[in-house]
């Protein structure tokens, strides 16, 4: 089907891997099928980025089931490899976010030059664990774009819950 074949894997990025010092990557379609090792190989891939934004067309919603396979604990990759990364667009999913009192979330790994990122429809749980989760990799990120202003009530309320991320 015609969605099927619009689907963004790993493979459809791999030809694009060895440029290695691209400094900005932006990819729009209309479904991601991505996850925490996908997001690994393009952070180590790619350690020179400065904007990386994987989003789904604009006049597309993603369906939560297939587009969040990429957590929280996978932008651990993003703040180890990509030292120079500022703004990213990459939707995820936060419904699921534990922090353990012995244990950095981003094992130590921070990335000081992210300031902005655009969450999309992300799914986010616990605003106060994805703080903390986004605080330690993140130390530096002032906004979160979550900027959905009409669509379903889903859709709404998560938007609703990175605000209090922020």
């Amino acid at each position: 089907s015609f969605i099927e074949s619009s689907t963004i894997t790993i493979t459809t990025f791999q030809p694009l891997l060895s440029l290695s010092n691209l400094t900005e990557v932006r990819i729009s379609a209309l479904r991601f099928d991505l996850n925490d090792t996908s997001l690994a190989t393009i952070a180590k891939s790619w350690p020179h980025l400065r904007k990386l934004e994987i989003l789904p067309s604009g006049r597309y919603k993603t369906r939560p089931s297939a587009a969040h396979a990429i957590t929280l604990a996978g932008l651990a990759s993003l703040a180890k490899h990509c030292q120079h990364l500022e703004v990213l667009g990459l939707e995820v999913d936060a419904s699921h976010v534990t922090v353990q009192n012995s244990v950095r979330p981003g094992q130590g790994y921070t990335c000081e030059n992210l300031s902005t990122w655009h969450v999309g429809n992300s799914v986010v749980g616990n605003p106060a664990m994805a703080a903390m989760w986004l605080s330690d990799l993140f130390p530096k990120l002032r906004i979160i774009d979550s900027s959905m202003t009409h669509g379903d009530d889903q859709q709404l309320a998560r938007s609703k819950l990175w605000k209090e991320v922020r």
